[in-house]
């Protein structure tokens, strides 16, 4: 059995882990909350704008993002009492994976 304060910052990575797509589905909200025209969900340096898509399809992304964080937060929790190697080893990947979710809807905000 794990001792409290490793439970203690188990949750609160997992947390954290699920909390990212949701800021990013806030920040995205009240950035594109009125626009009707297109944006650039894609730009390649080398070959300029490579998909143009609507707030719905960013909104989606998100969707995506937090339907992934909510799977792997439960996995996570249900894996802790039999192997907390394994837990930890998915909490910190979809920490990792989430921070890569945020980063690529800011990405998403800066470019329009």
């Amino acid at each position: 059995m794990a001792n409290w304060s490793e439970f203690k910052k188990f949750n609160l990575l997992l947390w954290f882990a699920a909390a990212l797509p949701t800021l990013s589905f806030i920040i995205f909200a009240a950035v594109f909350y009125d626009i009707s025209h297109l944006i650039i969900v894609h730009f390649d340096a080398f070959s300029g704008i490579d998909f143009l898509g609507t707030k719905y399809d960013v909104f989606r992304m998100c969707g995506v993002a937090f339907a992934i964080a909510i799977v792997n937060f439960l996995l996570a929790r249900a894996l802790f009492a039999r192997d907390r190697f394994l837990a930890w080893s998915l909490t910190i990947g979809n920490l990792a994976l989430m921070v890569m979710f945020a980063a690529a809807i800011l990405v998403i905000i800066f470019n329009n």
